[in-house]
């Protein structure tokens, strides 16, 4: 980002604290940071929250939360060099990446434009009926995020075909594959085009965790889409049930 700006921190010394007004987020080129809590700093006690490594991105919670207040204090343990990106900034790229933040202005919309700045993406360009990944296909997993159109997620069954899902514009699908062991695992779905034409922009495996090792943000993120999928999956299962028990 051509505005950031780089700026030095001695050991010991603190980027800022616990209620301190959110202002930057901070990528960390060199050093290491600490991350402390409110009550051990009343303490007066060195008790570690978390310890962060360069190409650590952090303070971006607060920014894409739009949260005024910083949630915890950071100092830095080694003599660090921090790159920092201001407020007005990070926005201006935000809607650069997405602007229809001007208009629908959610914390999902904002996490995936974050998320296209922060990792190189792949643009894909789909025509109604063609398939990003069918069912047993073995394909690299990637997080794909659609910019137009939307898609069909289905399953078969012994011969049978069932829609079990839709993905719409500003949405993304494939996180799941990626929290697998195997990142060539066969496909559980086939993912198909359903407009005219489907627009995706596509992360592939090593960059999104690469940007999930490095962003809390992002890790958050991942961890309440796939807790929101496992409760829909819970309930589609239980209406199966109770479909297949009608006429006992």
């Amino acid at each position: 980002m051509k505005r950031a700006e780089q700026r030095q921190l001695d050991e010991g010394e603190y980027l800022f604290h616990h209620g301190d007004k959110a202002e930057s987020l901070y990528v960390l080129l060199t050093g290491e940071v600490v991350v402390v809590s409110e009550s051990i700093i009343e303490e007066e006690a060195e008790n570690v929250a978390d310890t962060l490594l360069p190409g650590s991105i952090f303070g971006e919670i607060a920014l894409l939360k739009k949260s005024q207040k910083r949630q915890r204090s950071l100092h830095a343990s080694k003599d660090s060099t921090l790159l920092a990106i201001r407020k007005q900034d990070l926005e201006t790229a935000l809607l650069d990446v997405n602007p229809d933040l001007a208009k629908e202005d959610t914390i999902e919309a904002r996490v995936l434009a974050f998320i296209q700045m922060a990792a190189p993406t792949a643009p894909m360009s789909l025509g109604k009926g063609e398939r990003v990944f069918s069912q047993g296909e073995s394909k690299e997993a990637a997080l794909y995020i659609v910019k137009t159109g939307s898609l069909e997620i289905s399953k078969s069954y012994g011969g049978e075909t069932d829609v079990v899902g839709r993905v719409a514009e500003g949405e993304c699908f494939g996180y799941v594959s990626l929290m697998k062991e195997d990142q060539l695992a066969p496909k559980a779905f086939s993912v198909e085009c359903t407009s005219d034409s489907c627009e995706i922009l596509a992360v592939a495996g090593p960059h999104f965790h690469r940007l999930l090792d490095h962003s809390q943000v992002v890790t958050n993120f991942v961890a309440d889409l796939i807790k929101e999928r496992s409760v829909l999956s819970a309930h589609a299962h239980i209406a199966e049930a109770l479909q297949d028990m009608e006429g006992f």
